[in-house]
């Protein structure tokens, strides 16, 4: 914890931090090496982990208390982000989208485009 640090500036690290793990690709996309070596878990068990986790944040999120008008800011962002993230994951539209352009089959195939070309060290 960071000293002068709020409960709502955890939480959102917290929340970003998850949100890198759970999306590996969008993580590497940003630059964000830790999870070059892995892809999303799109299992129905996965989503609904996801889901929970994220879930469980805005819970905590809604019954933080903030301080001033920027705390109150970003928590409503937070708020806000997380539940159309839930609702995104929870509309399951790679089950029932039908794309030949664009779609989880062509994400997957361009993952390389976003990969390191050159060892880490």
């Amino acid at each position: 914890m960071t000293v002068g640090e709020s409960d709502v500036d955890r939480l959102a690290k917290d929340y970003w931090e998850k949100r890198m793990a759970n999306e590996p690709v969008f993580a590497t996309a940003l630059g964000d090496r830790r999870y070059d070596d892995r892809l999303p878990d799109i299992t129905p068990e996965g989503r609904k982990r996801v889901v929970g986790q994220y879930t469980e944040l805005v819970r905590k999120a809604e019954g933080t208390t903030v301080d001033g008008e920027s705390e109150k800011l970003v928590r409503t962002a937070l708020i806000v982000d997380l539940n159309s993230v839930i609702d995104y994951i929870s509309c399951g539209l790679d089950d029932w989208t039908v794309d030949p352009q664009r779609g989880p089959q062509i994400n997957l195939m361009n993952v390389d485009s976003i990969q390191p070309v050159e060892p880490p060290e």
